[in-house]
């Protein structure tokens, strides 16, 4: 099998308008729409394949030859629907989209159920990013629980359409979320966990790569390719954000974090 890349996107804008809408310290995830197409062109003049959803499933089993990538994107911005979603159907592409329950139809600038449902009737995949976008792995075993359950829920109720994948919110998570997530009925936990392809043996992690707006053109290609030398770049730039979660907390780092961004 060719390894395959998830890569991970979060907000998408057309103009400066629009990228001052996005909370501050989501703006260095944001990209253009026209660096979006621009990736797009990529993927297609490389010859690698952007996998639907359902084939995921034949991309971990070893039964798929392609160089191939999947789409992902977290949170629930309204750009999926009005920028990722429409450029993507245009080419005959789709992608999986983590959205948060709790701020679908009342946070501004964030989709509504029915934006949500057309994507699911038009072949997007629309999963679970969590109900509050608390991370998962600070909350006690009750909480957590009803996290994974209820956004499950909701979703399926809401948009009609089977939940059997989460993004981690933030990517944290414990050992127990994953124990937790099959018993709800989750079959793949994506995380912010840097790499290609699965984690490891485990059929059910899998792993992505985060696009920011300075990402190159010449950088995407590389992490699209799975370039081995380009993942290890970011596994180490990942190991000391790592180091520095476990000496301040989940919390604090996140708020040095949002600090920075919104400078």
């Amino acid at each position: 099998m060719k390894r395959f890349s998830t890569l991970m996107y979060h907000a998408l804008y057309a103009n400066e308008n629009e990228f001052s809408l996005i909370d501050q310290e989501d703006r260095p995830y944001a990209i253009s729409i026209s660096e979006f197409c621009a990736q797009l062109d990529i993927l297609n003049d490389n010859d690698i394949y952007v996998l639907s959803p359902t084939e995921v499933y034949q991309a971990i089993s070893d039964k798929f030859e392609k160089n191939s990538v999947l789409l992902t994107f977290d949170d629930g911005h309204s750009s999926f629907y009005y920028h990722a979603y429409r450029e993507l159907k245009k080419r005959n592409m789709s992608a999986i989209f983590f959205i948060t329950t709790d701020l679908i139809d009342k946070k501004n600038n964030f989709c509504t159920w029915s934006q949500l449902k057309e994507m699911h009737d038009s072949g997007m995949s629309i999963q679970s990013h969590g109900m509050t976008h608390k991370f998962i792995s600070d909350l006690d075993a009750e909480s957590a629980y009803k996290e994974l359950q209820l956004s499950k829920n909701i979703i399926e109720k809401n948009v009609g359409n089977n939940v059997s994948s989460i993004s981690f919110p933030g990517g944290r998570y414990q050992r127990r979320d994953i124990t937790n997530g099959i018993k709800v009925g989750y079959k793949m936990f994506f995380t912010s966990d840097i790499g290609s392809g699965i984690n490891g043996d485990n059929q059910k992690i899998i792993p992505r790569l985060a696009l920011k707006g300075k990402t190159s053109r010449n950088k995407f290609l590389l992490l699209a390719k799975g370039n081995l030398v380009e993942i290890y770049k970011q596994k180490l730039m990942n190991s000391l954000k790592t180091l520095l979660k476990l000496m301040v907390g989940n919390r604090l780092y996140h708020e040095l974090y949002r600090r920075i961004a919104t400078r």
